[in-house]
């Protein structure tokens, strides 16, 4: 487990679904020319007690089409709480999470 009880497997598991909304967000606005393309979205996390609540979501670097990609992330995954077991309360913290679009 990471630091104040966090099990990054188990946080990457409860985003998979989150993800795959981001994707399909960006396919529906045409995001990404064709050829599949990976983002690097930096994730503002709260963690909570059995949860972790997305305060926002950004792309870490701006890319065509990166504005879409920045409202399809935020749309999907800001404010949203994920659950994951092993999370307790604790300082808010950035984490680095991958999309392929």
């Amino acid at each position: 487990m990471g630091r104040q009880g966090r099990s990054p497997g188990d946080l990457f598991t409860a985003l998979g679904p989150l993800g795959a909304s981001v994707r399909q967000c960006a396919a529906r606005t045409g995001t990404g020319g064709g050829s599949p393309q990976l983002a690097v979205l930096v994730l503002d996390l709260q963690p909570l007690a059995g949860a972790v609540r997305i305060v926002d979501a950004a792309p870490l670097q701006r890319t065509s089409g990166g504005e879409v990609l920045a409202r399809c992330a935020r749309s999907e995954m800001a404010g949203r709480e994920v659950p994951v077991a092993s999370a307790r309360p604790g300082p808010a913290y950035k984490m680095s999470y991958s999309v392929q679009y």
